[in-house]
């Protein structure tokens, strides 16, 4: 099998179906009346056109997240079981549904926010650390008005 995209994209399918297969569920067929959700941009795509899209302040908070440095032994939460890592890289391409079920998983009080924050490994340089606080109050008011 080549390395093209076609191929990539026929083996995503491919391994997607035997997920869904798995699982019981029905497998992917693609239809040509199907909404396409890939978004073709012109060249040269310059950092400030990243969020354009999004509105405010959801576009603040996704490059607040996209600061996270995703390290693959965060010293934010040190071992502990929330996990920031995952909610960031989430908020950071815009999926805040699913930011929010991995916070409603496992929360974790102010005061733990405050300390994953002082243990973020920006925190060490100039450009500070990630406002993990922040962004979980934003997550959290986001919350309320899906449940309000």
């Amino acid at each position: 099998m080549g390395t093209g995209t076609p191929t990539v994209t026929t083996s995503g399918i491919s391994a997607a179906n035997a997920v869904l297969k798995q699982r019981g569920l029905e497998p992917f067929v693609h239809r040509k009346d199907q909404e396409n959700f890939v978004r073709i941009v012109d060249k040269p795509f310059l950092a400030e056109q990243f969020y354009a899209s999004a509105p405010e302040p959801e576009r603040t908070v996704m490059r607040q997240a996209l600061g996270c440095r995703f390290c693959e032994h965060p010293s934010c939460t040190a071992g502990e079981v929330t996990d920031i890592r995952g909610i960031l890289r989430r908020v950071a391409v815009g999926n805040f549904t699913g930011a929010q079920k991995l916070w409603q998983k496992v929360p974790a009080s102010p005061e733990k926010l405050e300390l994953f924050e002082a243990r973020c490994i920006r925190a060490q340089g100039v450009e500070g650390p990630v406002p993990i606080r922040q962004i979980i109050r934003h997550l959290s008011g986001r919350l309320k008005q899906d449940s309000g």
